[in-house]
C-alpha cells in the first residue's frame, strides 16, 4: 500500500490514490533520477535539534515510496496532457489509459484532488519550514491546467448531471481542504475564523482555481436550475464548519443572487427533515440512525447560520427583504388541521439555535414584528414541532436564558419589550385564547424566566457601571418614562406576582436615572394604588431605593400633585384621582405611625416633615378644584367624599403623644410662613365648602362637616408647630368671612355681608335706598289717601308712611339654606365656646372684630365712643346702613348672640350696639305722633337689642326697667329713656383700647369689667312713671332698689 503525504485525503475520499489500485497506464517508462526533496540553503545558521530535524525529513522523503510515488503521478500527467492536447476531448474516453479506471469522471476529477493537496500541502510546508521548502510548482500547474480543462468543458456544454457533480466535487474538496489542514500552526491563529482562512486558501495556486471552477458551476447552475445548485450547496453544509470558509466565498461572489434560493432550499430542508424523522420515527427506525440524521442536519444549518450572518454583517439588503417576508407570512399562517404547512419561522429558530449572532441579526431587522401577537403565533408554531428537532441539548427556558445573556444591547432592549407586554398585559392574548388556551396558559407560566433573567441583567449592568447612559444601555429606559412606566407600576399593584421582577426593574432605573426618576415612580405609586394591600408593593421598593437616595420621600411628595396631574393626563382621566391619592396618603402615614420600631417602614421618612407644607397645600388645591367640580355636576357624595379624605388624613398627620416610643422618628407640623398662610385659607374654603352641601337630600352632609370641622379645628389649634400657632386665627376668620360673603346663597339672607364687595357707586346708591326708606312721605302719603277716610283715621294704620312697609312680608329662608344656618351657628358656637376660657375669649374676639367690620364697613368700624345726640343725630343715615345690614342678616344677629354669650367680647362690637341703638332712638324720636304708644315692632326691636347687652354684660341690669315701662308710655318717652341708655354709655367713654386692655387682662386671669353701674340720677325715669302712675305704679319699689343700690 502507498504511503500518503500529511495533506492528502482519506482513503474513502474520491481523490484519494488509494480509491482504487494503482496501475500503470504506461508500459515502459524511462528511469528518470530521483527527485531532491530539498535543496540545501547557504549560510543557513541551524541549531543541532533543527539539524537533526532536517536530516530527518531528508531521509523521510528520499525513500523508494516516496520516489516511486512521484514517477508514477508524473508518468500518468504527461501521458494525461498528450491525450487531453489532441483537441478531441472526448477522445479522452477512447485512449487504454481509461481501460483500468471503473469510472472515468470520477476518477479524473479523483486525480485532480489529488493534486490539489498535495500542492496545498507544499504551500503550507514552505511557509511553516521554509529550509525544508522544495518546487511544487510542477503539481500546482497540473492541477491548475486540469481544473481549467473541466471549467471549460462545463461551460462549453451544459450537461446538468455533470455540472451538478463537478459543484459537489469541488465542495467536497474544499471541505476536505480545511478539514486535513486544520490543525496546521498557519491556520490555528487566524483571528477572523472562516474570513482568513479563505484569504489563506486563496493564496494557493490549485485552491484559487477551485474557486474559480465554484464560481463558474455556480453561475451556470443559477441560470439554469437555481434550487438545484442551493440543494447541492446545502447538503454540502454536512461537512460544517470546514465548509464555511467555502460559503464565505459564495456569499461575497453571489450575494443578490444566492439569498432567495439559498433560505428558501433552506427552509425546504427543514420541512422535509422535520416530515422525515416523524416518518422514520413511526416506523421505529433505531435510534442511532436518527442520531445520524440529527448531526447531518445540524452541521448543514450551522453552516447556513454563518452564512446568514455574514450577509448580514455585510448590510445585505435582499436577505433582509427575503427573510422578513419568510417570517411574516409563516406567522401570519394559520394550521390546517394542527399542523402548519410553512415552517419558517421555526427553521429561523432552528439557526438562532447554531448562532447567537442569528438571534442578534433578526431581531435587529425584525424589530417592528416583534410584537406579542407574533411571539405568540412563533410560540404556538415552534411547539407544533417536536424540541428534539429544534433544541435537543437543553429545555427551551434554558436556552432562552442563555440567548438573553448572549444578546447585544439594542436586541436585548427589543425583546425586553416585548416580553414585558406579554408578561404584564393580562388582555394580551385575549384574542388568542379560543385558538389555542394551552399556549397562552403555557406563556404565562413561563415567561417569567425571560423576564427575570433579563431584569436581573439590567440591575447588574446598572451598579456595575457608574453614569450608565440610556443611549449605551436602552433596555432600562423601555418602561422608564410616560404611560409604559406607570403600565409596570400598575401590573406590580394590580399582580403582586409580578411585583418583584417590576420593583427590581424599577430600582435599575432609579438607580441610572437618579434621584428624581425614583421620587416620580413614588408617586406614580401612591396614585396608582387602590387598596391598601397595594401599597406594599411602594414598600418593597423603597426597601430597595432608600438606602440609595434617603431624602427620595421629600423629592416625591413635592412633586405628588404634578405626578398626578400627568397620570390622569395620560389615562386621559374624567376625573381627577385626587380622592385615590388621598387615601393612600392616609394609609402610609398611618403605617408609619402604627410600625414597630425594628422595622424598616419606620426609617423611610414616610411622615412629611419639612415637605408636608408643599405637599399639603398642593394636595388642598387639587381637592378645591375637584369637590367645587363635582358640586357643579351635581355629584356631592364625591365631593362629601373628599372632605371625609382630607379630615382623616389631618388626623393621622398629628403626632399622638401616646405613640411615641423611644428611638422612633418625632412628628412635627411645620412649614413655611407662606404654605402655612394658604394652607389655613385652603383649610377654610374646603369647611365652606362642606357646609354648602348641607341639604335635606343629602342627609350625611352635615356628618361630614361636623367630623371635617372638629378635625380641622384641632389641628389648626393644638398640633401646629408653636411658631405657627397664631394661623388658627386666619383659618377662622377666611372660614367665617368667607360664609359672610356669600350669606345670600348659604343661609337665604337678604343680602351678602361684605365690606369690600360693593364699588363706591353701587354702596351710594344702597344707602340712598336705606335712607329712603327711613324718611317719612307726607305728600305721598297724602296723595295716596282714600276720600272716605280721615288723614287721623289712616294714621298708623299700615296704609301709608313705614307701616306700609313694615306690613310687607319678606319671604322666610328656603328649608336647605335655613338648616345650613343652624348648622354653621351651632359650628360657630361649638368653635367658640367649647374649649379653655382662654381660647374661648380669643376666638370670640375674633368673631366680634370680623362682624363689627362686615357690618360697619369703612371708619364706622372704629366708632366706639358715643357723642351728645345731638351731635351724632346727624350721622344717622350711616347708624341706619349698619342696622339695615344687621336685620336683614339673621346669621349676624345669632353670632352676636354667640359673642355675647362670652363676656367682655361684646364690647368688640360696640360700634354695632351703637348703630342698632340709634337707629331704634331714631324711630322713637321720628313718629308723627310722639303721643303715641310704640308699636309692638318697635318694642321687640328694643327687646332684642336689650337681650343682647345684657347678656355681653356692657349694660347694667338696672336699664332693664326700661323695657317694662316702654308699653305703657308715648314714644317721646320712651325716646327720653333710650336717651338716658345713650348718655349711660357716653359717660362710660369706652374705647378701642380700652377694651383691648380689659380683654387682655382677663386672659391672664385678673378680674377687671368695662361697664360702670347706674347713676343715681334717676329722674327722667321717676317723671316717667309718675306720670303713668295707674299703669306703672308697680315699678316704684325696684326703681328705689335701683337709687338705693346706687
Amino acid at each position: 500500500m502507498d504511503i500518503e503525504s500529511p495533506a492528502s485525503p482519506g482513503i474513502e475520499s474520491p481523490a484519494s490514490p488509494t480509491c482504487a489500485p494503482v496501475i500503470p497506464v504506461v508500459a515502459e517508462i524511462p528511469e528518470e533520477p530521483e527527485h531532491l526533496e530539498e535543496e540545501p540553503i547557504a549560510e543557513v545558521q541551524m541549531g543541532p535539534r533543527a539539524s537533526s530535524g532536517v536530516e530527518y525529513q531528508r531521509k523521510a522523503y528520499s525513500s523508494a515510496e516516496w520516489c516511486e510515488r512521484y514517477r508514477k503521478i508524473t508518468a500518468i500527467y504527461e501521458a494525461f496532457v498528450k491525450l487531453s492536447s489532441m483537441g478531441d476531448v472526448t477522445s479522452v474516453y477512447r485512449r487504454a489509459v481509461w481501460v483500468s479506471l471503473p469510472t472515468t469522471e470520477k476518477a479524473v476529477l479523483g486525480f485532480v484532488g489529488l493534486l490539489i493537496h498535495e500542492n496545498t500541502h507544499q504551500w503550507f510546508l514552505s511557509k511553516e519550514n521554509p529550509q525544508c521548502a522544495m518546487d511544487y510548482s510542477s503539481v500546482e500547474n497540473a492541477a491548475i491546467t486540469l481544473m481549467k480543462m473541466v471549467e471549460s468543458t462545463v461551460s462549453s456544454s451544459f450537461l446538468k448531471q455533470s455540472v451538478i457533480n463537478v459543484l459537489s466535487w469541488c465542495c467536497t474538496i474544499s471541505s476536505e481542504l480545511s478539514q486535513h489542514n486544520a490543525g496546521r500552526s498557519t491556520l490555528m491563529n487566524l483571528p477572523r475564523g472562516a474570513e482568513s482562512i479563505l484569504d489563506m486558501f486563496k493564496m494557493v495556486g490549485s485552491v484559487a482555481q477551485l474557486i474559480k471552477l465554484i464560481d463558474a458551476t455556480i453561475n451556470i447552475l443559477l441560470a439554469k436550475c437555481p434550487d438545484e445548485c442551493m440543494t447541492v450547496l446545502f447538503e454540502a453544509s454536512r461537512h460544517g464548519t470546514h465548509f464555511n470558509w467555502i460559503w464565505l466565498h459564495i456569499a461575497i461572489t453571489f450575494p443578490g443572487s444566492i439569498v432567495d434560493h439559498l433560505f428558501t432550499v433552506g427552509a425546504s430542508q427543514f420541512k422535509a427533515y422535520v416530515e422525515d424523522f416523524k416518518n422514520k420515527e413511526r416506523s421505529q427506525v433505531s435510534a442511532t440512525i436518527l442520531a445520524s440524521i440529527h448531526e447531518d442536519y445540524n452541521m448543514k444549518l450551522s453552516s447556513l447560520s454563518d452564512v446568514f450572518n455574514f450577509l448580514t454583517r455585510r448590510s445585505n439588503t435582499e436577505l433582509e427583504k427575503v427573510v422578513s417576508r419568510m417570517i411574516k407570512d409563516s406567522l401570519d399562517a394559520n394550521p390546517k388541521d394542527g399542523v402548519f404547512e410553512n415552517l419558517d419561522f421555526v427553521f429561523f429558530f432552528k439557526l438562532v439555535t447554531c448562532s447567537v449572532e442569528t438571534l442578534r441579526c433578526l431581531i435587529r431587522q425584525n424589530a417592528d414584528a416583534a410584537t406579542p401577537s407574533n411571539f405568540f403565533r412563533g410560540i404556538r408554531q415552534l411547539l407544533s414541532v417536536d424540541q428534539r428537532l429544534v433544541l435537543s441539548s437543553m429545555p427551551y427556558m434554558e436556552f432562552a436564558k442563555q440567548m438573553i445573556r448572549a444578546l447585544d444591547v439594542q436586541s436585548l432592549s427589543v425583546v425586553f419589550s416585548c416580553v414585558m407586554e406579554m408578561a404584564l398585559d393580562p388582555l394580551i392574548f385575549s384574542e388568542f385564547e379560543h385558538q389555542d388556551p394551552g399556549v397562552c396558559r403555557a406563556i404565562r407560566e413561563k415567561i417569567i424566566v425571560v423576564v427575570d433573567e433579563i431584569v436581573n441583567l439590567i440591575v447588574r449592568t446598572v451598579h456595575s457601571k457608574q453614569n450608565l447612559s440610556i443611549v449605551d444601555y436602552p433596555a432600562v429606559a423601555e418602561f422608564a418614562s410616560g404611560k409604559r412606566l406607570q403600565f409596570v407600576i400598575d401590573a406590580a399593584i394590580s399582580s403582586p406576582p409580578w411585583a418583584g421582577s417590576v420593583v427590581r426593574y424599577l430600582h435599575g432605573v432609579s438607580i441610572c436615572y437618579g434621584e428624581r426618576k425614583a421620587a416620580e415612580i413614588i408617586g406614580r405609586f401612591i396614585v396608582g394604588c387602590n387598596e391598601a394591600q397595594s401599597l406594599s408593593a411602594l414598600c418593597a421598593f423603597l426597601t430597595t431605593i432608600v438606602p440609595y437616595y434617603p431624602k427620595v420621600m421629600s423629592i416625591a411628595y413635592e412633586d405628588l400633585t404634578n405626578v398626578m396631574s400627568t397620570v390622569d393626563n395620560e389615562k386621559k382621566a374624567v376625573r381627577s384621582s385626587i380622592l385615590r391619592v388621598l387615601n393612600n396618603m392616609r394609609i402610609i402615614l398611618e403605617w408609619e405611625q402604627t410600625a414597630d420600631n425594628s422595622l424598616q417602614l419606620k426609617y423611610f421618612r414616610l411622615y412629611p416633615d419639612g415637605a408636608l407644607g408643599v405637599l399639603y397645600t398642593n394636595l388642598m388645591y387639587e381637592v378645591l378644584n375637584a369637590a367645587e367640580q363635582s358640586i357643579e355636576e351635581n355629584e356631592v357624595q364625591i365631593a362629601m367624599d373628599l372632605v371625609l379624605a382630607v379630615s382623616r388624613l389631618i388626623e393621622v398627620t398629628v403626632p399622638l403623644i401616646g405613640q411615641v416610643r423611644e428611638g422612633s422618628p418625632n412628628r412635627s407640623v411645620k412649614m413655611q410662613i407662606r404654605y402655612a398662610y394658604k394652607l389655613m385659607l385652603q383649610l377654610a374654603a374646603l369647611q365652606r365648602l362642606a357646609l354648602s352641601m348641607v341639604s335635606r337630600e343629602h342627609e350625611m352632609a352635615i356628618s361630614v362637616f361636623e367630623e371635617y370641622r372638629t378635625t380641622v379645628f384641632v389641628f389648626v389649634t393644638r398640633h401646629l408647630n408653636p411658631i405657627l400657632r397664631g394661623y388658627n386665627n386666619l383659618f377662622l376668620l377666611s372660614f367665617l368671612t368667607s360664609c359672610l360673603q356669600d350669606a345670600k346663597g348659604l343661609f337665604g339672607d337678604s343680602d351678602d355681608l361684605v365690606a369690600w364687595k360693593y364699588e363706591s357707586e353701587e354702596r351710594a346708591g344702597k344707602l340712598a335706598e336705606i335712607e329712603q326708606a327711613q324718611e317719612e312721605s307726607f305728600l305721598k302719603a297724602l296723595e295716596s289717601m282714600p276720600l272716605d277716610r280721615r288723614p287721623n283715621q289712616l294714621a298708623h294704620s299700615g296704609t301709608i308712611g313705614k307701616g306700609a312697609r313694615h306690613l310687607h312680608k319678606v319671604e322666610p329662608p328656603a328649608e336647605d339654606a335655613l338648616h345650613r344656618a343652624h348648622v354653621f351657628l351651632d359650628a360657630m358656637r361649638t368653635t367658640c365656646l367649647s374649649h379653655t376660657r382662654e381660647s374661648n375669649l380669643e376666638t370670640c374676639k375674633l368673631v366680634a372684630e370680623i362682624m363689627t367690620e362686615a357690618l360697619c364697613h369703612d371708619a364706622l368700624g372704629g366708632d366706639f365712643l358715643f357723642q351728645d345726640w345731638d351731635i351724632e343725630r346727624d350721622f344717622v343715615s350711616k347708624f341706619l346702613e349698619i342696622s339695615k345690614r344687621l336685620e336683614s342678616s339673621w346669621i349676624s344677629q345669632g353670632l352676636m348672640e354667640i359673642v355675647a354669650e362670652n363676656p367682655p367680647c361684646l364690647w368688640f362690637m360696640l360700634p354695632v350696639v351703637k348703630a342698632e341703638l340709634a337707629t331704634i332712638m331714631t324711630r322713637y324720636e321720628n313718629v308723627v305722633d310722639k303721643s303715641k304708644r310704640p308699636t309692638d315692632e318697635m318694642i321687640d326691636r328694643f327687646d332684642r337689642w336689650l337681650y343682647i347687652v345684657r347678656k355681653g354684660d356692657i349694660l347694667s341690669e338696672r336699664f332693664e326697667l326700661t323695657l317694662e315701662i316702654l308699653p305703657y308710655v308715648s314714644c317721646y318717652e320712651g325716646f327720653l329713656l333710650l336717651l338716658e341708655i345713650w348718655r349711660h354709655f357716653q359717660r362710660r367713654g369706652a374705647s378701642y383700647n380700652s377694651v383691648l386692655a380689659v380683654h387682655s387682662a382677663i386672659l391672664k386671669g385678673e378680674d377687671a369689667r368695662l361697664h360702670i353701674t347706674m347713676d343715681s340720677n334717676t329722674e327722667t325715669y321717676r317723671l316717667v312713671l309718675q306720670k303713668n302712675i295707674s299703669e306703672l305704679g308697680y315699678l316704684f319699689p325696684l326703681l328705689y332698689v335701683a337709687e338705693t343700690g346706687s
